[in-house]
């Protein structure tokens, strides 16, 4: 459509690194103001080491778009000397600042808060948290102070506490909280073994929706170094909330500093006439044999009466206790999902099959997905694979994608030709869609307004040629691959009419690449793409030049520039044909390159 995206980012680092000064300018068509509507962003920004020990951060931005300009700053000061731990900070963002990089519950609002923790000694500390949160855009405030002393030894920790809120809502009513917090874990029986409990009591009316009075009771216990049974029941009682909430599950460690939660749970909560929360979730693989995996989900969310939102100090973050964010804006929505598959793997097949159903209160959903491969040999193997989705929403409007496939795979390492062929099948229908969206129903590849439907068959073959060279003097010889050319051939067949216009007909498209080597980090080359289509006789071409950087091992960087162009979004993934400037990043991964996961033991 010619629209262009872009941005620019430089800044400067004095010579012993204390001081950095940046700027950056955007300019974007996907932002805060709707999808279309270009905006524009310019910001600076700075980092100051005052000593080893403490960092300055700041920036500064303004953005428009549809003719309105808005503002976003934010100044940190962080400080760590072993014994005292400080974060300072103070930062705004306007309700239509940005590019859609920035949470919602983050814009429109001022905040200016001290987080602190002060080690007495080895086990003892004492914390500290404080801020005050404003809205821009109504009266809406609070005020929060949180401070308290933790107490850890090697099987015990403990801690005492007091916690304040003091808010104004959006129609000028107050709430405020004042309650006394303890906690207290111990671990038993080496550490495999970890119960808990946490009591927090009102002095006076618990009447902030997000600071009610609270007990929990949680408990882990490790099934294995990396796999803990985990659960927690709570109750949260205030004026304006009383919850039950109930929670097991699964914690996984797959890797040092990572970890994987999945629970079930369930939630009662009654406000202004009882109103009910339930939210179970179960995820779980299961080694039926050594050839089979089967895996299951299982989630539920009930809200049952109603849900106070007036009572939120930021519409945009659920409460506490029983809240979510739901589909378009919603605080919550009732639902019931499922998923239950299983993968197979002997010698060199592999098998797999996935089954998805949710019924909603904003969309229902039902898919299957399915898939085989067989290796064939070193770097070639064959495969097919299909997804099927049907979803509908309550207003009407559905969606329905029908995706499959075969392809074989030609690569070994010693050859220096590798080749990809593949056939695919295609059919997306919508029903009363806008631009293409079923609401969450789902996405298709339309974009039309009402009804339509598409089908296509499309068949591709892609093949590259990097013939070997050697370089260097007797004895000193290496074999490189310095020249590289690419050949692309497809066929696509579509069967129907679409909105009016038959589209019926079959269309070819032809590609070559070529690519020559300068020096170890430097490529130079072409690329030419030609699109014929058999019903009507048109040709459209895409023609350019390219260059190619390697930034970094194993990966490779290409710009081009296509003189003339074409967009086609089927082939898109596979080839370049949009008029103007274009980069794609191209990375090599293998065993080693994930290592660090320790995914190769």
């Amino acid at each position: 459509g010619g629209r262009l995206n872009a941005g620019l980012r430089g800044d400067w680092t004095s010579k012993d690194g204390r001081l950095r000064l940046g700027a950056t300018a955007l300019t974007d068509t996907s932002g805060v103001a709707g999808a279309g509507d270009r905006t524009e962003l310019g910001g600076v920004d700075l980092r100051a080491r005052l000593s080893e020990a403490t960092e300055i951060r700041a920036e500064a931005a303004i953005s428009r778009a549809a003719g309105v300009n808005s503002t976003a700053w934010l100044v940190e000061a962080e400080h760590h000397d072993g014994k005292l731990d400080l974060l300072a900070y103070a930062r705004s963002a306007g309700q239509d600042f940005g590019v859609g990089q920035m949470s919602g519950a983050e814009r429109g609002r001022r905040k200016v808060g001290l987080d602190a923790r002060y080690n007495v000694t080895e086990a003892l500390a004492l914390t500290t948290s404080a801020w005050h949160d404003d809205s821009l855009v109504d009266g809406a405030n609070r005020t929060a102070v949180q401070a308290g002393a933790t107490y850890r030894t090697g099987s015990t920790d403990g801690r005492l506490g007091i916690a304040m809120m003091r808010d104004r809502l959006a129609d000028g009513r107050s709430a405020s909280s004042t309650l006394l917090e303890g906690a207290v874990t111990r671990r038993l029986f080496d550490n495999k073994l970890e119960l808990g409990a946490a009591s927090s009591i009102s002095l006076g009316k618990a009447e902030s929706i997000d600071l009610p009075a609270r007990h929990r009771f949680n408990a882990r216990y490790a099934l294995t170094p990396a796999v803990k049974l985990v659960g927690a029941y709570e109750i949260a009682d205030g004026r304006f909330i009383d919850a039950r909430t109930a929670r097991g599950g699964l914690e996984v460690t797959p890797w040092t500093g990572g970890r994987i939660v999945s629970s079930l749970g369930q939630q009662q909560i009654s406000e202004y006439g009882k109103r009910s929360f339930a939210a179970f979730g179960l995820a779980q693989a299961l080694d039926v044999s050594k050839s089979i995996t089967v895996d299951a989900t299982f989630e539920d969310s009930r809200t049952i009466g109603g849900f106070d939102a007036t009572r939120l100090i930021n519409p945009a973050h659920p409460a506490s206790s029983g809240g979510q964010l739901g589909e378009a804006g919603t605080i919550a929505e009732d639902f019931t999902a499922a998923t239950l598959g299983a993968t197979w793997r002997r010698d060199r097949w592999t098998a797999t099959m996935r089954g998805e159903w949710r019924d909603g209160q904003l969309a229902d959903r039902k898919g299957v997905t399915a898939g085989l491969i067989r290796q064939l040999g070193e770097g070639s193997m064959v495969g097919t694979g299909f997804t099927f989705t049907r979803a509908k929403d309550k207003a009407g409007a559905s969606s329905e994608v029908f995706d499959g496939a075969i392809a074989i795979a030609h690569r070994p390492a010693s050859s220096a030709i590798a080749f990809l062929a593949k056939a695919e099948f295609r059919a997306d229908r919508v029903t009363n869609a806008v631009a293409g969206e079923a609401g969450p129903a789902g996405r298709t590849a339309l974009t039309v307004n009402g009804d339509a439907r598409s089908r296509r068959i499309i068949g591709s073959l892609s093949a590259n040629w990097s013939p070997d060279d050697r370089v260097g003097e007797d004895g000193n010889e290496r074999i490189v691959q310095r020249n590289e050319v690419g050949l692309f051939a497809a066929v696509r067949h579509n069967f129907d009419r679409f909105q009016g216009f038959d589209l019926a007909g079959t269309t070819l498209l032809g590609g070559l690449d070529a690519r020559i080597g300068i020096g170890d980090r430097i490529e130079i080359g072409g690329v030419a793409t030609v699109r014929a289509s058999l019903a009507d006789g048109t040709t459209s071409f895409a023609v350019g030049p390219q260059i190619g950087f390697v930034p970094a091992r194993d990966t490779l960087l290409v710009v081009g520039y296509n003189i003339t162009g074409f967009r086609d979004r089927d082939f898109a993934a596979a080839r370049n044909t949009d008029k103007g400037l274009f980069a794609t990043l191209r990375m090599k991964f293998d065993a080693d390159t994930l290592g660090f996961l320790g995914l190769n033991r």
